[in-house]
Parts: C-alpha cells; sequence; structure tokens
C-alpha cells in the first residue's frame, strides 16, 4: 500500500542518515584521535618536559633578580623618584609577563615558527628618529657586552644540547640550529617583558642588564640539568 510504501521509504532515509552521521563521527574520531597522537609524540613530549624544567628554573630566576633590585637605579640621576616607584610597583607583572613570554616562545617554535632574530631596539631604529645619549650609549654597550658573556657562559653544554634539539624537531643538525632554551630565546623574553612595561629606555635596559647578568653564572647549571 501507499503508506507501507512511504513507511519503507522513510526508514531507509534514517538508515542512511543514520550511516552517514556514523562516517562521520568515525571521520572526527580518526582525526582527534591523529591530533592527540601527534601532540603527544614521544619527541614532543620530551621537549615538552624540558620546558617545563627550563621555564621553572628560568623563572626563579628572574624572581629572585627581580625581587632584589631595589638598589638598581640608585646612580641613575636621570631616572626620576616617580619611574622607580612606576618600576617598582610593576615587579609583579613584570615576573607574570615573563612567565607568558617564555611559553609564547617557546609554543610558537613548537609550532613551526623559527626565530627571526632580535626585536629591534626601538631607540636605535630609523622610524624613531632619535639619537641616543652617552647614558644611552653606555647601557646599550653593556647590554651588548652582559649579552655576549650569557652565551659564552652556556657554549659548553649548548653545542651538545643544540645536537639534541635539532633532533627532536627532527631537523638536520648544524650552525643554524634554532634551540628554544638558547640564550637567544631567554634575552628576547627579557626584552619582550622590559619593554612592554616600561617604555623609557633609561628604565628598560638596566632592568634587562641586571636581569640578563643575573642568569650569567647560572645558565650552564640550567643546561646540565
Amino acid at each position: 500500500s501507499s503508506q507501507e510504501c512511504r513507511l519503507d521509504r522513510g526508514l531507509r532515509r534514517r538508515a542512511y542518515a543514520l550511516r552517514n552521521q556514523s562516517r562521520v563521527e568515525r571521520v572526527e574520531t580518526d582525526r582527534a584521535t591523529a591530533s592527540v597522537t601527534s601532540e603527544t609524540s614521544p619527541s614532543q613530549a620530551y621537549l615538552r618536559a624540558c620546558f617545563e624544567l627550563f621555564h621553572s628554573t628560568c623563572t626563579g630566576l628572574a624572581k629572585l633578580s627581580i625581587e632584589t633590585s631595589n638598589d638598581l637605579f640608585e646612580m641613575e640621576p636621570l631616572v626620576t623618584p616617580e619611574q622607580v616607584y612606576e618600576f617598582r610597583s610593576k615587579r609583579g607583572e613584570w615576573l607574570t609577563r615573563f612567565d607568558a613570554a617564555l611559553r609564547e616562545l617557546f609554543e610558537r617554535r613548537m609550532g613551526g615558527q623559527r626565530r627571526k632574530g632580535r626585536r629591534p631596539d626601538p631607540v636605535q631604529s630609523l622610524s624613531s628618529l632619535q639619537l641616543m645619549n652617552d647614558c644611552d650609549t653606555s647601557k646599550q654597550s653593556a647590554l651588548a657586552a652582559v649579552t655576549q658573556r650569557l652565551e659564552a657562559a652556556g657554549k659548553n653544554e649548548l653545542a651538545a644540547l643544540n645536537y639534541r634539539v635539532s633532533i627532536l624537531f627532527n631537523e638536520p643538525p648544524g650552525r643554524e640550529a634554532d634551540n628554544p632554551f638558547a640564550p637567544a630565546y631567554l634575552i628576547d623574553a627579557i626584552g619582550m617583558t622590559s619593554r612592554a612595561l616600561y617604555a623609557e629606555p633609561q628604565i628598560w635596559r638596566p632592568v634587562m642588564l641586571r636581569v640578563v647578568g643575573d642568569f650569567v653564572p647560572a645558565i650552564n647549571k640550567t643546561y646540565i640539568q
């Protein structure tokens, strides 16, 4: 009868819809499984475990450095009491932002984005059209020197670490290793944080100088861990 035909067609459509839904669910499940498998591959899991140790050590050192910086501007005649107060009042935020900056840089690298180099000093950029005074020049030279000291301090362990990290990233080991645990990434995080909070170079440069300098005696031990 026509009623039975309509019922039969309805059952067939429902059966087809259920089969189609089942196929869609299987595809989505396969994609989710592949995503989880990719995220939890042994290499990535090992890199993340290493980062957590690196992150914990670095944030601990930064906390000690920034919390013992009450004397930072005692010999800086160009820094006003208001600026000193602003610096001290934002130290807690500095630590929070530094934590986030380290994680952001690491996640970028894990996502396949390689480091493209240091962010330009805004005072040195041509677009700023500013001239550095003697104090700026002195602090910038000191910052370059302490950066070199940090890189030199970690040199003994860094070559082997670069090799291991390249293997874990499935990249050919070589001179162009992009290691998210290298001093360059650490300095980037310190610079990003300091410039974001303190607009004036006479504030963020000494902050960077102090924090980077405090990492120098500890960086080699950090890599050995």
